[in-house]
């Protein structure tokens, strides 16, 4: 049982940094199997921000490095990230929990030099919501099937 927070943790922590993955159904899964949501939120959202700001501290210190090998439609990607952090500063970071358009918001406000404390506070809500909101929707759905 214990294991099995352990690797939630360690696939959130890995879907928000160097693996493009999805945390979701395994996160979900357990959730649903010890029909608990407080442990495997925990676990979730604290590896999912760490791997955030992992992410983040990599756009912090590879941004010279990354705009010049960037290809056209990563520049685009990284043209509408820099326009949301523009427009809301490190508020954006709350859009880290969706799939590919948050890692590169995490990746460019890094890279922008946002905040760092108001960016991973930010983070941490996208990211705690998504959970919380996931959890829920396990726990009602099983019960609908059970």
């Amino acid at each position: 049982m214990m294991y099995e927070y352990g690797l939630i943790f360690l696939w959130c922590f890995l879907s928000a940094s160097i693996m493009p993955a999805t945390s979701e159904p395994y996160y979900m899964g357990i959730v649903v199997k010890y029909q608990s949501l407080w442990l495997p939120l925990l676990m979730a959202t604290v590896g999912n921000t760490l791997g955030g700001m992992t992410t983040f501290f990599i756009g912090r210190k590879g941004a010279e490095v990354a705009l010049k090998r960037m290809s056209g439609k990563n520049q685009k990607r990284f043209e509408r990230a820099s326009g949301i952090i523009n427009k809301y500063g490190a508020f954006s970071m709350i859009l880290s929990w969706i799939p590919i358009l948050g890692d590169v918001l995490v990746t460019v406000g890094g890279a922008m030099k946002l905040p760092i404390q108001a960016s991973i506070f930010w983070m941490t809500v996208g990211k705690l919501g998504r959970y919380v909101l996931l959890g829920l929707a396990a726990l009602g759905l099983w019960k609908g099937f059970a």
